[in-house]
């Protein structure tokens, strides 16, 4: 999981989402009232095509899972689920782009520490690895002293044998990409510096990029990253910029 930054809607659609909002607010069963509502969002097509789009530009890659980052993101999550917490389910800070592995496993799951403390990461909200540890096994751990990272990992599934195949196949194939850049960038190959960059970029499981990338800066990197990918990153600092 990697860190995501939001970006903004339209104007016509934060007025059309606010507008929703208060009409749950006023209900006398703001969970009826909630759910007929986003029932009802189906047949805007105009404003429901625009939280789509905006959420998928804003996923890394190819339009990745915010969750998982290996399945495509179709599914608008609801954070905090909307049948529990039906005053928060027009709100745009409060939506994902997942697949419907992930929607389907975390469904209503969500964990507490207290009121208004979720257990659980919201990658738009807060830097993943502040709370998760990855190698090149493809094994996500909890960092010490994150309240977060566990209930994260077993509430969503993060490794499921799929994942953990897919990150540790990710690392690797990362790891050559990034190896082979100093030599073509000193035979002035720039055609197939920017099919590397391209791909780096795009690859599936975009946060093993970036935890690959910070591990670099750790004492333990000779012991972990391939010395030839990590000459790479250390010498060629725009490495840095592709995560």
């Amino acid at each position: 999981m990697r860190r995501i930054l939001r970006q903004a809607l339209s104007a016509k659609t934060m007025d059309f989402l606010r507008d929703r909002a208060a009409q749950v607010a006023a209900a006398a069963d703001q969970r009826a009232r909630a759910a007929q509502l986003w029932e009802d969002l189906k047949n805007n097509q105009a404003i429901r095509r625009e939280i789509r789009e905006v959420l998928k530009a804003m996923a890394h890659g190819r339009e990745r899972c915010m969750y998982c980052e290996d399945n495509e993101g179709i599914a608008i999550e609801h954070f905090w689920p909307k049948s529990e917490y039906p005053h928060r389910a027009f709100d745009w800070l409060n939506y994902l782009i997942v697949c419907t592995l992930c929607n389907s496993i975390k469904g209503i799951q969500f964990p507490l520490a207290g009121p208004d403390q979720p257990l659980l990461l919201n990658p738009t909200e807060e830097d993943p690895l502040d709370h998760l540890t990855l190698g090149p096994g493809g094994l996500l751990e909890p960092l010490p002293g994150s309240a977060k990272g566990r209930p994260t990992i077993d509430v969503i599934d993060l490794n499921r044998g799929t994942l953990v195949k897919g990150r540790a196949g990710a690392w690797t194939a990362l790891e050559m990409l990034i190896g082979r850049y100093p030599e073509f960038l000193l035979a002035g190959d720039s055609r197939r510096l920017e099919r590397i960059e391209a791909a780096v970029r795009d690859y599936p499981f975009a946060g093993v990029l970036t935890a690959l990338l910070h591990i670099a800066a750790s004492p333990d990197a000779d012991l972990l990253i391939e010395a030839k990918c990590l000459r790479a990153i250390r010498e060629y600092p725009e490495i840095r910029a592709w995560a």
